[in-house]
This record gives C-alpha cells, structure tokens and sequence, in this order.
C-alpha cells in the first residue's frame, strides 16, 4: 500500500479549502472547551460544585449542552479535567528557572515566588484548586497522579538539601505540608487584600520559610 502524499507535504506547501475547515473546526472546538473550563471555574467560586451544573454551564457559556458532553462525558469528568489543567499549569510556572539538581537557598526561594506570581495572576484558579482539592467530584486517581508528578519533580531538590543535614532527616511529605501551609497562608491574606502583593516585607516572609526549612 501507498502512503498518503500528505503526510510527506513540506512546509510551506499550501493547505486545501477542505483541510482549512477542519483545521478551523478544531479550533472552535478547542475554544468552546476552554470556554466551558473557564465558565465553570467562575460558576463554582460563586455557587459552589453542587449548584454548578451541565445545564447552567451551557447556559451561561452559549456552549450547547451537547458540546459541553462530547469534551465531558460527566460533570465529575468535566471538574476533574479543569483541577488537572490548573494543577499542570501551576506545576509549570513553580519550576519554572529552577534547577532541581542544587538544593540551595535561591531554588527553594525561587519555587516559592513562582508559586505567588502565579496566585497573583490567577487569583481564581488558586482559589479553585486551594478549596476544592479534597471534593470527592474530582476523580482520586488523577489528583494521586498530580501529586506524584509534583512529588518527582521536588524530591531531587529535597533529596539534595538533606544531603547537608547529617542525618536530621525529614519527609518529603512532611516537608511540602510544611511549605505548602506557609504558602497558603500568605497568598489567602494577599487575594483577600489583608497584605499588598507588593508588600516589601514578603520578602522576609520568603526567608522565613526558608530558615524553617534548614533549621530542621
């Protein structure tokens, strides 16, 4: 059998009417799913999961239910697949510029100022993820494989910081409890305006977390 020529057209060679439809389409379709993720994540900041539904996506997206399906079979499928995007995206920025082989000082501060650049940017999104984390509607084998995702990416860094610790060893676990609380609690005071983002003393904030961290 002959393979098809299109898959051998080099770059540059024009594109059919045909193609350009579907090429199109795809796009709206895309659009129309990214419309509904981000519907939803407003709807569910104001209402709650429970009064958040299909019906009322559709209707406050203009996206018709049928469509809202054929992206999301469920609406446990349809929040699932919206904690999965915002966690992956916020994996991105965290480790963003830091190099996980050196468990120094300017690594672990630089996670932390990527995870509150992010909170500031996509107060929403932090908000969603902060609490609704533990909501049985997001399928419990995809947060274990975000988290375990996560968990690889920091171990190294952890495992290289503990190096120096002469046997005073502590958790992974224990450890991103311990950062991830101290986080929360800063970003939560800056999203409700108790503390400016810009505040100069975040940076001692910042230090803080860090000698907690080595002293240990």
């Amino acid at each position: 059998m002959k393979p098809h020529l299109d898959k051998f057209r080099p770059l540059g060679y024009p594109v059919r009417d045909k193609e350009k439809g579907m090429i199109q389409m795809q796009e709206e379709q895309m659009d129309k799913r990214q419309k509904v993720l981000n519907t939803t994540l407003h709807m569910i900041l104001e209402n709650g999961i429970q009064a958040t539904s299909m019906a009322k996506v559709s209707k406050r997206s203009g996206v018709a239910v049928g469509t809202i399906y054929h992206h999301f079979p469920s609406k446990e499928a349809l929040i699932t697949e919206l904690y999965r995007s915002i966690k992956l995206g916020i994996a991105a920025v965290v480790f963003q510029g830091v190099d996980t082989g050196h468990g120094t000082q300017e690594s672990f501060e630089r996670i932390v100022r990527n995870m509150i650049a992010y909170a500031r940017e996509n107060p929403e999104a932090y908000a969603f993820v902060e609490g609704y984390c533990t909501s049985p509607e997001i399928d419990p084998q995809v947060k274990s494989e975000l988290f375990n995702t996560f968990q690889q990416q920091i171990s190294d860094l952890y495992d290289k910081w503990s190096e120096g610790k002469h046997g005073r060893h502590i958790s992974v676990e224990m450890l991103n409890l311990y950062l991830n609380g101290a986080l929360s609690f800063l970003i939560r005071a800056c999203i409700s305006e108790e503390i400016d983002w810009e505040d100069p003393q975040i940076e001692t904030y910042i230090h803080m977390i860090w000698q907690g961290m080595s002293n240990v």
